[in-house]
């Protein structure tokens, strides 16, 4: 390859980086502001007609494109047990975040929304056998150290509660290990399973609950479906530019996002038990995060629970 050549790819490279990289910081964004949509609605609605709402927009948005893939492409499936543990389990995720989101302040849940990629090495070495050593153990340690600082156990901040933000964690966590076993499925007949399943089942749990939704709540509960859809699409494209090594630190600019709506929307601001806490989270997650690439050349990327 002529140096010219090789200059020219190594200046691709790093732009494709940085354009993951904003991406990333981008899809962020769009979570926290359907967050921020959803905290407000759950005063008037129920969180399973938000969570309703949230699967059955995106999946109309998506069906098109999947679609244009091929129906049978996109339904075959070699493992259709797992498939359908998948939607539940993300289901389920989504449920506990949106009672957390309902709960906590916005930065709060946010913060605790981090635990997730605890959840994943902790149960990566107990479910898939993967070897998980004492620094990476000790980063999981740390990181519910500074989950502990967020909910303050015994300071009456939150009560049973805490139910919500853990199961946001061990769901998303076992749903990320078993997106690792289905991997050979593809990413379009995952992203099916998981969004059918999921409007297949709320549909089914909303009747009970169901509120009227004002003309102004159903074009809320199409932007919920629109920002969680375009968060997954850059998100993908994030992960296909740049290296997954590069881009997932990012994440935790959701922090960032969910502290300046919090005070803009909601004015509330983390005091500094949860920003401490929060940091240890984030700190524990991309140390873990660097002792995978140490490990192994293309570690996983850990996104957020939604």
């Amino acid at each position: 390859m002529a140096p010219t050549d090789s200059a020219a790819s190594a200046a691709g490279q790093r732009s494709a980086t940085v354009t993951g990289i904003g991406l990333m910081v981008l899809t962020m964004l769009l979570f926290v502001s359907m967050d921020s949509i959803v905290k407000s609605l759950s005063t008037a609605y129920p969180v399973p007609q938000l969570v309703w709402a949230r699967f059955t927009f995106v999946l109309a948005l998506f069906l098109p494109w999947l679609l244009r893939r091929g129906v049978g492409s996109i339904v075959r499936t070699r493992h259709p047990w797992q498939q359908g543990l998948r939607g539940v389990l993300m289901v389920a995720s989504t449920i506990c975040a949106f009672f957390t989101l309902k709960l906590l302040p916005l930065a709060d849940a946010t913060a605790l929304f981090f635990a997730a990629p605890l959840i994943v090495t902790a149960l990566s070495a107990l479910w898939l056998g993967e070897h998980v050593g004492p620094r990476r153990w000790g980063g999981v340690a740390v990181g519910f150290v500074g989950v502990l600082m967020i909910v303050r156990p015994g300071s009456g901040l939150l009560g049973w509660e805490i139910v919500f933000p853990l199961g946001v964690a061990l769901c998303f966590g076992a749903y990320q290990i078993v997106t690792r076993r289905t991997a050979a499925d593809g990413p379009a007949t995952q992203l099916f399973y998981s969004v059918a399943l999921g409007a297949v089942l709320t549909t089914l749990a909303v009747p009970g609950v169901w509120q009227p939704p004002t003309l102004s709540a159903w074009g809320l509960f199409a932007v919920i479906g629109a920002l969680a859809a375009a968060g997954h699409l850059c998100l993908i494209r994030a992960l296909t530019l740049a290296s997954p090594v590069v881009v997932s630190p990012f994440h935790y600019s959701q922090i960032i996002w969910a502290t300046l709506f919090g005070v803009i929307f909601f004015e509330t601001f983390p005091d500094a038990w949860t920003l401490a806490g929060a940091a240890l989270i984030a700190g524990s997650g991309l140390y873990i995060l660097y002792r995978e690439r140490v490990r192994k050349p293309a570690p996983r990327a850990a996104g957020p629970a939604r």
